[in-house]
């Protein structure tokens, strides 16, 4: 079983929070947009556009999530062209990452899905030379952590799956979860439309101190140092 911890509809440019009220979040320059549709994550008539400068953050409490067992699931449309990186979701309360990087054309991206592993630091699984990801298409994709396996799930196929010696993810640096942005509200804009986020976190699994070997900092990555290494 699993908990509904984050349950976002993007449909409003001035309030958003869980259908009972929790979790209000900070909305910043985002403007109202038509959504998809039908999707996996219910009928979502509306979203929000980002352009940049735009950004969403949330208080999420580190607690809330089970940090060896989680999914996070975005509906999102990118109107691009993607020329460097773009985040959808970042957190601070748990290391973990998705975000968007250049495709082989100008209209075509990659996904990325990311979480810092005690033993690897930032690790990574991508849709790179396995799934062509188009502009202007809406899309669902999920970022699924389950004990020592990261995969990158898109419209409910698994792209790719990457596995950890030790599953364990290293502590986070804060209590927030960032829509459209970095952590600083600033860096690598989304650009595109929005329509849900939802953050699920598994049942019975509580936090283990041995899970968090050390505190880590928060990613400025590049994919072929393993996410280690800053970006200016």
């Amino acid at each position: 079983m699993a908990d509904l911890v984050v349950n976002y509809s993007l449909a409003s440019a001035t309030t958003l929070a869980n259908p009972d009220g929790t979790l209000p979040a900070i909305l910043t320059n985002s403007t109202e947009a038509a959504g998809p549709g039908a999707t996996t994550l219910g009928t979502l008539d509306k979203a929000l556009h980002f352009d940049t400068g735009a950004s969403i953050q949330t208080t999420l409490s580190p607690e809330a999530i089970t940090p060896n067992r989680f999914c996070i699931r975005v509906a999102f449309s990118a109107n691009g062209p993607v020329t460097t990186r773009q985040n959808l979701v970042e957190s601070t309360a748990l290391p973990f990452a998705m975000f968007l990087e250049p495709g082989s054309a100008a209209d075509r991206f990659n996904l990325v899905v990311a979480v810092a592993n005690s033993q690897v630091d930032w690790a990574i699984a991508h849709t790179t030379n396995r799934v062509a990801l188009t502009l202007n298409t809406w899309y669902v994709v999920s970022l699924v952590y389950d004990l020592n396996t990261l995969a990158l799930i898109v419209d409910g196929t698994v792209h790719a799956v990457t596995a950890f010696p030790n599953g364990g993810l290293q502590e986070g640096t804060g209590d927030k979860l960032w829509i459209g942005a970095w952590v600083d509200g600033l860096r690598w804009s989304f650009k595109g439309d929005i329509a849900a986020v939802q953050v699920y976190s598994a049942r019975n699994h509580p936090r283990r101190q041995a899970l968090y070997p050390r505190v880590v900092s928060h990613p400025q990555t590049q994919r072929d140092s393993a996410y280690a290494q800053p970006r200016q």
